[in-house]
């Protein structure tokens, strides 16, 4: 029989065999995504704004996380270093 359906919980058990570990994102690795309303506070524009410029490829593209749309906020600070260029992924849409 194969594996089950993915779940939030490792199946291996903790070392003393008694629970399973659960995984739990660190903060680091939620603060290298950020919704919208983050990364429109971090660009100073309104998140409708960014996402249509994404769309132009005008700025960074977002990244889908399940039904979830999220800003890679390195990609985002590096685009404002840069002067806010226009990306090389220019009128591709994130479905």
């Amino acid at each position: 029989m194969g594996p089950g359906p993915l779940r939030h919980m490792h199946s291996n058990p903790d070392p003393q065999g008694s629970q399973p570990i659960k995984s739990r994102p660190t903060e680091a690795l939620l603060r290298l995504l950020i919704d919208g309303h983050s990364a429109a506070s971090l660009t100073g524009i309104s998140a409708r704004t960014l996402h249509r410029l994404a769309e132009r490829g005008e700025a960074p593209r977002p990244v889908r996380v399940g039904r979830s749309v999220r800003w890679r906020r390195q990609e985002l600070e590096d685009w404002i270093e840069g002067g806010c260029q226009p990306t090389r992924d220019a009128g591709r849409r994130v479905r």
